[in-house]
């Protein structure tokens, strides 16, 4: 970025901050309409009459796939003008990923958004540490890394679902106020997806019908994003591969939506059944025997279908490990290639760690899950309330 798009950046913060808002709320989040995002969104643009709830994004198909089904959306690359003009006039702006991921690594669209009130939702709280906690690890000074950082921790408001995580999103995000509430998402671990709900989440027909309709046992594999560890180990899934197939059990693969294939990916090959990264898994999550993951944080979630869970040891790192979890990995049974038949046997015939998974799960999520959404819209539209009437004051000189 050039001095003279760094000193625009700085004029469109200052018009932003100073320019009075108009009743319109900006969501955004990844290239499919998927995670905490979309469900907050579906939600207030179904209650929030007063606002304008409009969904965002740089991705054509995404925008496209929206506006089939009538949803109020806008591609942030089709008219520059209009992009700034709309985010100037933004009341409160809403992510589940860090803000420069949305813009593409383009600033003029945040800087326009600087005096919105912002709400950082995050994708789940997961067994890593991230951002500000790892700046010993990175190359400030390299303008890209500063800025990924400077806009992660730039929000106003950070979600955090209890008190665990609390400590965490400061130190990550240098949070310094706190929504408490559940995640949007998980409401559809807890109740049937509303028809809107199930954009993003369509199963190709073989995976539907070996997730639904077979008589099998079904396993989830849900690995983290980084190469050659856990589950992304081959011949780790080789190993479940072979198991699964002996024992008759359908495997379904869904990658990290960081992991994109180089190719076209068979949706079925025998008893192994690949979900595109992108496709939203909430709706059908609770569908699956077991869960197998190694860091990923949907780790979490899964608790609140209290069915087992199965987890690939792994060495614990300053970056990675359930020794950050309280209890640490007492709730979920741990394999390695040695003893995987075993481990496997006992989690899917004579699963025994339902209160360990109870216990953790009231840890992590302290809030109603089920009215996760309500909760977020009462308060984020009450912060904005009173943000707007102290919005200015009168001084007599």
């Amino acid at each position: 970025m050039d001095a003279i798009q760094l000193e625009l950046c700085k004029d469109l913060e200052h018009i932003s901050q100073r320019k009075k808002k108009q009743n319109i709320i900006l969501f955004f989040g990844r290239d499919t309409f998927s995670d905490n995002s979309k469900y907050l969104y579906l939600y207030m643009q179904a209650h929030c009459k007063a606002f304008q709830v409009i969904w965002c994004s740089t991705c054509a198909p995404l925008i496209q796939q929206l506006r089939q089904h009538d949803l109020p959306c806008f591609l942030m690359t089709e008219d520059e003008k209009a992009t700034h003009s709309l985010f100037l006039e933004a009341a409160i702006a809403v992510f589940c990923i860090n803000p420069l991921e949305v813009t593409r690594g383009n600033l003029t669209p945040l800087a326009c958004l600087k005096g919105a009130m912002s709400l950082q939702l995050w994708h789940g709280v997961g067994l890593k540490r991230l951002d500000l906690a790892l700046t010993a690890h990175m190359d400030v000074a390299n303008i890209v890394q500063s800025k990924s950082l400077a806009m992660v921790s730039s929000s106003d408001y950070y979600l955090s679902p209890s008190k665990i995580v609390d400590a965490g999103w400061h130190e990550f995000f240098g949070a310094r106020r706190l929504l408490r509430a559940g995640y949007p998402r998980n409401e559809v671990l807890l109740r049937e997806a509303t028809p809107h709900e199930m954009i993003g989440s369509a199963l190709h027909p073989t995976v539907e019908q070996g997730l639904y309709q077979s008589p099998n046992k079904k396993i989830l594999l849900a690995p983290t994003h980084e190469k050659n560890a856990g589950l992304n180990n081959k011949d780790m899934l080789a190993a479940i591969l072979v198991y699964c197939k002996q024992r008759n059990i359908n495997v379904f693969v869904k990658r990290h939506p960081f992991v994109q294939p180089k190719g076209e990916v068979e949706s079925q090959i025998g008893n192994l059944f690949n979900i595109p990264s992108g496709l939203d898994i909430y709706p059908h999550l609770k569908q699956f025997d077991a869960l197998v993951t190694d860091y990923s944080s949907i780790v979490f979630d899964y608790l609140l279908v209290d069915k087992p869970v199965i987890s690939v040891e792994a060495k614990d790192s300053a970056r990675f490990g359930y020794s950050l979890v309280p209890g640490g990995d007492s709730f979920s049974y741990m394999f390695n290639i040695e003893n995987l038949p075993t481990v496997f046997d006992t989690a899917l015939e004579n699963d025994h760690k339902s209160t360990e998974r109870k216990t953790l799960k009231n840890i992590m999520f302290s809030s109603n899950n089920q009215r996760a959404n309500e909760e977020i819209t009462q308060k984020i539209l009450a912060a904005w309330k009173k943000r707007e009437s102290n919005a200015y004051k009168i001084e007599l000189v």
